[in-house]
């Protein structure tokens, strides 16, 4: 029935013809979500808005899947339906049966939409004058608002916009200011069409000028859509709000008389003529305050009087008027006929103000720049926090200048300066020092807040909570939590936002269940940072119970969290609970982002499932959701382990083609393709034939792309393009031009090269000092490699267990059996650490040398340094025993190395074979490892790793 209809349609309106015919299509393949998103697109069409035609393809097609799709997005097509009815009473019984059916589905999150749908009645109901329906429903529905959290902002903006206009029907401009801000608050300015933003610009701005207690136009100005204004007929309206914002009494009064017309023209501000003065004196007086210095808030009258153009007695009043509505603090002193301002009310400032701010600061920290005071406070044994103060400066390096002191010492040259010292005071610096980084002087400053007779409130707590664990005193945090007699909703927040970056799941487990014991619901933030910890390192079950929990408690799962769910069932081999996972993500109106295709793709291609995968990937098209280079990698691996080859390079081609940057993880799969599919000489073309602007770290992976595929010569022109870039090299850029410049035998270069590097950087790592030393070993050079070594270790650079593998590797090669063992000896000196590599190389050269004492004691050796033999070691022992014709302790090894599950290699079984009489055939039938232990490359390979 509804697929007919939509036919129909298509037939009947040729001008759109093709929305008709892609609706119709995603109803018969049944792709809710991606139908929702077209019904939206479509509904947006003037078009689709003519006579009744939204009234009846709302009856006939989408109330035919109106429970399969998301409840709101139902809602919101409903509300542009009704809009369509003539009468107004149909209107309110169609939208009252679309909440009856919303609340037939009997879903957790149903008081968003009927909340949608209310206020469209409310609207209704205002336009038929009916004021007091309309006050029951904004009444009604800002009770279940402040009830509900995770609200949708089109929730939050149908709310805020129906009560605007129903204080603007009243004239109550104040509310109608404030619930017009909020709506906008809720809704993107560029969605509103430019007559919309005119209209709304222009009643703002009058509300804000009529409303009672409305002395703050910087926030309106603020705001793009007061642009709107601008280059229009009622600009001077603008100018306006600018002129009581500035207390501008002078360019008020001419704009009075430049636009006495249009003024005229608004009733509202005829009537109010004299309540328009009084704001603007106010504001006058506000910018006196607000110029004069901190310490110079003593203001004779007659200044007041000279600006406002107002007697003495008229300023009196003034004056007391800004007292009465909490403008400003201070006395008036009738004797001296002067007024001392104590505190002036916050404001949002413009450029102007902002610029005069910044002179006064500057002002002030020429005078905090005087001397600090000789004696400081004593220090307290003990501190509240229990943390030592040496310990805490050591953790927490203040980045401060010198001339603010200490916190009390700051606190004491407040109150020179005549600044009373309140609790506000405190919190003020409080959050300065904390948003500055200055962590010392948080705790001193909360220490020291009892003192002048002021407890710790809650955010304090927090600030002070927050630094503790910033500062990695995780312990002393955990105490302070335990100690506060009140935590709220943040203490626990913080906490799980901490935890949750240093992946603590115990913590983050114990924390989230005191939070909920506390009666604290999690927001959705803290839920998502929750499943995502939970998920890298909690069990499954757990993780269901995170979901349930979420279910139950009335959550909408956000994106981040469904992601969650998926990558842990990918993770396990779950991957039809992953599809059908993601499936009900849709459904619930969530739409998947990249990373949430990206586990699922890699899953299904691993198992072969490659249709399902596919399908996925055009869903994750269709969708709009772009690749990228995490899927990509997926992507080309995935073909890569297909042997599908030229997928996989195609793959690569088109990352180049969407202007992202390959990493290592992208060059070493495109190496590993091309050599695979017998195509290496392609690389130099696919990775330097592109115009996409590396960074360093692309760069570094070029280089050693280049350079491991046997392209020294590209890899030193794109070293050479890379500095013509102006992009400056690192220590892995440096071992790129080192293996560059061996690989072509300019070794010279390769050398002053290296002693230019280590020179000019004394902090070079040893990645470098290893390029030199591979480079040269594989050149042949041992004793130039040894002297290299030697020297590097006179100047104590930085040197690690491989550089030292290298070289005795190339001592072993050039048969210098006697300067290796004094060189491991020297290594054992210096307390650089031998691992199973080391002692490999050690073993092959004294195997070689057939010294047995030398190797018993090496084995010896290596078992007090708790280093396990690998196959390597067992194959050239007993290589050594079989040469020596120790055939029992040969066979007596080789059981052992059975034992511990490796294998022979080839080499040893030929040898062992040979003297033996025949072939040497294991006895599990478990056939003999390819010799390639004894290669060069290989070797050196190993140790670097």
């Amino acid at each position: 029935m509804a697929l007919q209809y939509v036919e129909a349609l298509r037939q009947a309106r040729p001008d759109l013809a093709d929305w008709y015919a892609d609706l119709a299509d995603l109803y018969q393949r049944k792709l809710w979500h991606q139908l929702t998103l077209k019904l939206d697109q479509f509904l947006q069409i003037p078009a689709a808005q003519t006579g009744d035609t939204l009234i009846q393809l709302y009856n006939n097609f989408i109330s035919d899947f109106e429970t399969k799709i998301n409840l709101l997005k139902l809602a919101q097509f409903a509300v542009i339906a009704s809009r369509q009815y003539p009468d107004k009473d149909a209107a309110i019984t169609f939208l009252e049966g679309i909440i009856t059916k919303l609340r037939e589905t009997r879903e957790l999150r149903i008081n968003e939409p009927i909340l949608h749908v209310k206020m469209q009645i409310a609207a209704i109901h205002l336009d038929k004058g009916n004021h007091k329906e309309c006050k029951n429903l904004l009444e009604e529905g800002k009770t279940t608002l402040d009830g509900m959290t995770d609200v949708d902002p089109t929730v939050h903006a149908s709310f805020y916009w129906i009560s605007s206009q129903y204080h603007k029907s009243l004239q109550e401009f104040a509310e109608f200011y404030k619930n017009a801000l909020l709506y906008l608050a809720y809704t993107t300015v560029g969605s509103l069409s430019e007559s919309f933003k005119l209209d709304l610009a222009f009643d703002l701005s009058l509300a804000a000028l009529l409303g009672d207690n409305i002395y703050n136009f910087g926030e309106l100005l603020a705001h793009p859509i007061i642009n709107s204004l601008i280059g229009t007929k009622v600009e001077w309206v603008y100018h306006m709000l600018q002129a009581f914002n500035t207390g501008n009494l002078a360019l008020y009064q001419e704009l009075c008389g430049v636009h006495n017309a249009a003024l005229s023209a608004q009733p509202a501000l005829v009537q109010n003529e004299q309540k328009l003065l009084e704001k603007i004196n106010i504001l006058c007086l506000m910018e006196i305050i607000f110029s004069r210095p901190s310490e110079d808030r003593t203001i004779p009258l007659s200044v007041i009087a000279k600006q406002t153009k107002l007697s003495t007695s008229k300023v009196e009043c003034l004056l007391m008027k800004s007292l009465s509505v909490h403008l400003i603090e201070g006395i008036i002193d009738e004797v001296d006929s002067t007024v001392h301002v104590s505190w002036v009310q916050p404001r949002v400032l413009g450029i102007p103000q902002v610029k005069a701010l910044r002179e006064r600061l500057d002002s002030w920290a020429l005078l905090a720049r005087g001397p600090v005071p000789a004696r400081a406070p004593p220090v307290r044994r003990n501190a509240p926090l229990g943390l030592p103060p040496q310990r805490l400066r050591a953790q927490c390096r203040p980045r401060r200048p010198a001339r603010l002191g200490t916190a009390p010492a700051l606190l004491r040259e407040l109150q020179s300066l005549g600044c009373p010292i309140r609790p506000h005071t405190f919190l003020l610096l409080l959050r300065l020092y904390w948003r500055g980084g200055l962590y010392p002087l948080v705790l001193h400053l909360f220490d020291e807040m009892p003192h002048w007779g002021f407890h710790h409130n809650a955010f304090a707590r927090n600030v002070v909570l927050d630094v503790l664990l910033r500062t990695g005193c995780a312990d002393d945090a955990l105490r302070f939590v335990q100690g506060n007699p009140s935590p709220n909703y943040l203490t626990y927040a913080i906490v799980l936002t901490h935890l949750s970056r240093a992946g603590d799941w115990s913590g983050m487990r114990v924390c989230f269940t005191a939070m909920l014991s506390q009666g604290f619901l999690p927001s959705a933030t803290s839920l998502a940072s929750v499943f995502a910890c939970c998920s890298k390192a909690g069990t499954m079950a757990e993780l269901m119970q995170l979901l349930s929990y979420a279910l139950v408690s009335g959550q909408q799962l956000t994106s981040a969290m469904w992601t969650c769910l998926i990558a842990r069932m990918c993770s396990e081999g779950r991957l039809s609970e992953a599809c059908q996972t993601l499936g009900n993500m849709v459904r619930s109106g969530s739409s998947p982002t990249v990373v949430t295709y990206t586990p699922l793709v890699r899953g299904l291609f691993r198992a072969g499932r490659h249709d399902i995968a596919s399908e996925l990937l055009g869903s994750m098209a269709s969708n709009g959701c772009i690749p990228d280079l995490v899927m990509y990698n997926v992507l080309m691996d995935c073909m890569m382990r297909e042997r599908r080859y030229d997928e996989a390079i195609d793959i690569y081609l088109h990352l180049h083609g969407s202007q992202i940057k390959p990493d290592a993880y992208t060059l070493s799969t495109l190496v590993q393709v091309l050599q695979l599919s017998r195509n290496i000489d392609l690389l130099p073309r696919l990775i330097l034939g592109s115009d996409i602007s590396y960074d360093l770290v692309a760069c570094n992976s070029m280089l050693s792309a280049l350079c491991k595929s046997g392209f020294p010569s590209e890899a030193l022109q794109f070293y050479i393009d890379m500095i013509g870039l102006g992009i400056r090299p690192d220590s892995y850029s440096y071992v790129g031009l080192l293996d560059s410049l061996c690989h072509l035998g300019r070794i010279d270069h390769a050398v002053n090269l290296y002693r230019s590097v280590v020179t000019s950087n004394l902090d070079s790592d040893a990645y470098v000092h290893a390029a030199i030393l591979r480079g040269l070993v594989r050149r042949g050079q041992n004793i130039m490699a040894f002297r290299i070594l030697r020297e590097a270790v006179r100047q104590n650079y930085a040197l690690d267990n491989v550089c030292y593998t290298i070289v005795l590797h190339g001592l072993f090669r050039g048969h210098f059996v006697q300067e290796a063992r004094d060189l491991f000896d020297k290594m054992k000196d210096s307390g650089v650490a031998s691992n199973t590599c080391t002692y490999n190389v050690m073993l092959r050269g004294l195997c070689r040398a057939r010294d047995m004492f030398a190797v018993t004691q090496l084995l010896t050796e290596m078992e007090g340094a708790n280093v396990h033999m690998d196959s390597t070691s067992f194959n050239v022992v007993v290589v050594l025993l079989v040469k020596l014709q120790r055939i029992s302790s040969a066979t007596a090894l080789i059981r052992e190395m059975l034992n511990l599950g490796m294998k022979l290699n080839t080499k040893t079984c030929w040898l062992l074979s040979q003297s033996i009489g025949h072939r040497f055939v294991l006895e599990d039938s478990i056939s003999a490892e390819s010799d390639v232990s004894d290669s060069t490359c290989d070797l050196l390979v190993c140790s670097a790793s």
